[in-house]
């Protein structure tokens, strides 16, 4: 705290030339480093989410892509199923004894139409017809390869004729699909198609894509293990994270992969189960941010060099001419008047040294003028106060008043005059607040005085909550209203009328409520009073006008005056203020 303290001093007393350099350089570094860190975070945001989507956009080509070549060798299981002579040849061979001669007729005629179907597609490896029998009929790209089974005839069964997909366990990375054969007529199952593809047929695609961002492609089985990828070491191995956790997780999301920080991307799950997976390196997409954050931040030095060596030479220019003044200035300081400063040019400064050249020469006369306007004005305080009348004449001249009314046996005389008195001690005290405690006595003393002009005729009534008699208002607030309910309200009514005067705290803060059952106002009248209180006619204002104005001064909006009134009914006024004015104006008095 020291330290900021004494840098804060030595600035204050670092001439206006060093002033407005350092300033202007310090403004000018933090707004080049402002916009070069919203620019840096703009382009981060930008570029990553152009990344984003281009990924995104490779993932969701390559998945239709690959969902074309399931959706071929699905093809070629389903013309096999459905061949009538297969499913002619798998009835004879399920429900009857062949001799070796009729097993080989029937291998032959099955294994041609195997051909058929398999032999076209160059990425099919094998493709094998098994009977329930588990006679097996097989076609195959290299002669003498065992029939790879990946699931067991219960497993294929319980899929419906829903094709089965799993990577071979044989170490050559082969894909198998198995599927179930039924008869056509019974819908019973008549025997099992496997066929066998190269794992290249779906690695190749993956390869295909492989560009500057995507530092991995694979595609995760339901199992969770890979089962093709741009790079084959990972074939047949689990993918890094889990596999509820990868259907779950937002593109985006980061994970280590292969024991590098990346971005995963997942595309819609095939019909098969399958789920392509894009990682990205973190590391890819940080580089070209950091290369330009690099440019960026090398743009903007160099802009701040420029900026910081022509605010030095402009505020040169500017603060050499006010040297020149702030120097005259001090002579002047000393009383020498005849300085005068010669700044060229028609700018501000040019115009300051002008006017300050026109001020020393007047300066004097100034000075003489106010020194006497003050004599002046010391004259007519003086002259005021001879003016003003004693307080304490009235005081002892009412005293006098009640005594000799005591005397003569005149008691009311003797208490309308103490009660005067006090009521004039509350009307010119010098206090501007005061309890609301002491404004209620004003208010009593007021209606006992009229009680002898009007007798019975009023009668007023009190509501007063004792928790409320200690907070501190505005001196002579309440007794105002009063006497506008008597003079404005029950003076003209036919008959005896009622004044209610009540207090109570609220939640918001003290309610204040004055109210009578008098000759009551109409909405114009009304409209009138308000426009009366809210005029500026520079009279002096007394009564409603006078409450209306000093609440507004001292409260503000939680002041207002509210006035409802109904013509031959009554009047009320009331008015709030906040616990919270009232509580700071207490705390001021103590």
């Amino acid at each position: 705290m020291g330290l900021i303290m004494q840098r804060k001093h030595r600035f204050k007393d670092m001439r206006l030339k060093e002033k407005l350099i350092l300033t202007f350089s310090v403004l000018v570094i933090i707004s080049s480093a402002g916009i070069s860190f919203a620019s840096m975070a703009v382009f981060q945001a930008v570029y990553k989410e152009k990344s984003r989507q281009y990924i995104m956009d490779i993932t969701r080509q390559t998945t239709n892509n690959l969902e074309n070549n399931i959706d071929e060798m699905e093809t070629i299981t389903f013309n096999t199923l459905k061949n009538t002579k297969i499913q002619e040849q798998l009835g004879i061979v399920n429900t009857k004894t062949l001799s070796e001669y009729e097993k080989l007729l029937v291998k032959r005629s099955v294994e041609e139409e195997l051909i058929g179907d398999a032999l076209y597609n160059k990425n099919v490896t094998s493709l094998s017809v098994i009977s329930l029998t588990e006679e097996e009929f097989t076609v195959q790209k290299q002669v003498g390869e065992q029939v790879i089974q990946m699931f067991s005839g219960n497993e294929v069964f319980d899929a419906k004729g829903s094709t089965l997909w799993k990577l071979t366990d044989d170490g050559q990375n082969g894909i198998c699909i198995e599927r179930a054969i039924y008869d056509f007529k019974t819908q019973r199952p008549i025997g099992i198609i496997d066929l066998v593809c190269e794992e290249a047929y779906f690695s190749d695609i993956l390869e295909d894509i492989s560009n500057t961002y995507t530092s991995g492609t694979y595609i995760v089985d339901t199992d969770g293990i890979v089962v093709a990828s741009n790079n084959r070491k990972h074939v047949g191995s689990y993918f890094p994270v889990e596999l509820e956790r990868l259907q779950n997780m937002e593109n985006d999301s980061r994970a280590e992969i292969n024991e590098v920080d990346s971005y995963l991307y997942t595309g819609e799950k095939m019909p098969n189960g399958w789920m392509l997976v894009t990682t990205v390196a973190v590391g890819e997409i940080q580089k070209d941010i950091r290369y330009f954050a690099l440019f960026s931040g090398g743009i903007a030095l160099l802009a701040i060099v420029v900026a910081v060596v022509a605010i030095i030479l402009m505020i040169r220019h500017i603060t050499f001419p006010l040297g020149q003044l702030s120097k005259s200035m001090t002579a002047v300081g000393q009383g020498d008047f005849s300085g005068r400063v010669h700044i060229a040019g028609n700018d501000e400064i040019g115009s300051l040294g002008r006017t300050y050249n026109d001020m020393a020469k007047n300066i004097e006369t100034l000075i003489e003028k106010v020194y006497k306007m003050e004599i002046s004005q010391k004259q007519a305080e003086i002259e005021f106060l001879k003016m003003q009348i004693n307080p304490h004449f009235l005081y002892n001249t009412l005293d006098t008043i009640s005594w000799m009314a005591r005397s003569g046996g005149n008691n009311d005389i003797s208490d309308m005059a103490v009660t005067l008195a006090d009521l004039l001690r509350a009307t010119i005290k010098q206090d501007s607040f005061i309890t609301i405690d002491e404004e209620l006595k004003s208010v009593r003393n007021y209606l006992f005085i009229q009680e002898y002009r009007f007798g019975d005729k009023v009668e007023a009534s009190y509501q007063i909550d004792n928790l409320t008699r200690d907070y501190i208002i505005p001196n002579f607030i309440l007794q105002p209203l009063v006497e506008n309910a008597i003079i404005h309200g029950l003076e003209p009514k036919l008959g005896k009328g009622n004044l209610n005067i009540e207090i109570r705290m609220q939640e918001q803060g003290i309610f204040f409520c004055v109210s009578d059952d008098g000759v009551g106002m109409t909405p114009e009248e009304v409209r009138r009073t308000y426009e009366q209180c809210e005029r500026d006619d520079g009279r002096e204002s007394i009564g409603i006008k006078n409450v209306y104005r000093r609440l507004k001064i001292y409260y503000g909006a939680e002041g207002t005056l509210k006035i409802e009134s109904a013509k031959d009914e009554g009047t009320k006024i009331t008015f709030c203020l906040s616990l919270k004015k009232l509580n700071e104006q207490l705390e001021n008095e103590i």
